[in-house]
Formats: structure tokens, C-alpha cells, sequence
């Protein structure tokens, strides 16, 4: 039975060698719409989370549930412009591959101000959360200014 289980774990980590690199090959067209998705996800909860601080909608008790979602998004910006890929569908300036360092403070700047705010969130402080969510739409704004087609 243990040699079983072995053999199954050992032919499942050797089928996953496979496959992830494989998965890992994308086209541009992928790429694309990968990027945005992410930032559409980022958009949601951060209007979210906008929202609800702004007591127009939404409960306080799902703040956290949107805190967590844009930390864990914004964790994943980078990754999601590793692959310089640029379709007729894409918003992204050619700056953010040209100025790999600027484009990576913006995303810095990004998880600072997630960072923040959910510093601040649960503490009732109503100053250091407008302040917190003022960051937050700021870092989207900067990023936005200079590494995306304009609207």
C-alpha cells in the first residue's frame, strides 16, 4: 500500500513538471486579457471598498473580504506584465517594459497604499481611512497616468 501511494505521489509531482511549464507558455492575446483581469479584479474591489467607506453601499463587515482580495491582486500586478505582450486590446504603454524600475515603484506604491488602508481599516478612525483610501486611489491614478493608453 505505501509503495502505492509512493508511486502515485511520485508519477503525480512528475505529471505536474509537465504541465505547469506548459501552462506557463501563453500567447500575447492570453497575456492580455490575463493583465486584465487583474486589474479589472483590482478595480472591483477597490470601488468596493470605496464605497462602503464612503457608506454609499455595501456592509462594513465585508471590508476585510475586499482588503484581502486587493492585497492578494496586488501581489500579482508584476507577474501579470512579465510577458511584454501588447495586442490592439491593450491599455498598457510600452514604458512599463522600457522603465522596468518606474513600473515597479508604481506596483510598490500600489501594495504600500493596500498595505495601509488595511492598517487603518478596523480602527474606526475615520481620518486615516479617507486618507488611507485617498492613497489608494492615488497609486491607481499615478500607475494609470504612466503606463496606460489614455481613456
Amino acid at each position: 500500500m505505501r509503495r502505492t501511494i509512493i508511486s502515485a505521489l511520485t508519477l503525480f509531482t512528475v505529471a505536474l513538471g509537465f504541465a505547469v511549464p506548459a501552462a506557463a507558455e501563453s500567447t500575447a492575446e492570453d497575456a492580455v486579457k490575463y493583465r486584465q483581469y487583474i486589474m479589472r479584479a483590482l478595480s472591483g474591489h477597490g470601488g468596493a471598498v470605496m464605497m462602503i467607506t464612503g457608506g454609499t453601499a455595501g456592509d462594513a463587515g465585508t471590508m476585510s473580504n475586499h482588503l484581502d482580495a486587493l492585497a492578494n491582486l496586488a501581489a500579482e500586478v508584476a507577474a501579470a506584465f512579465a510577458q511584454n505582450a501588447v495586442t490592439e486590446d491593450s491599455e498598457s504603454l510600452p514604458v512599463v517594459w522600457e522603465d522596468p524600475d518606474g513600473f515597479a515603484d508604481a506596483v510598490a506604491a500600489l501594495e504600500a497604499a493596500v498595505t495601509q488602508l488595511g492598517d487603518v481599516a478596523g480602527n474606526g478612525d475615520a481620518e486615516a481611512i479617507d486618507a488611507a483610501v485617498k492613497g489608494l486611489r492615488q497609486s491607481c491614478r499615478d500607475c494609470h497616468d504612466n503606463f496606460r493608453v489614455d481613456d
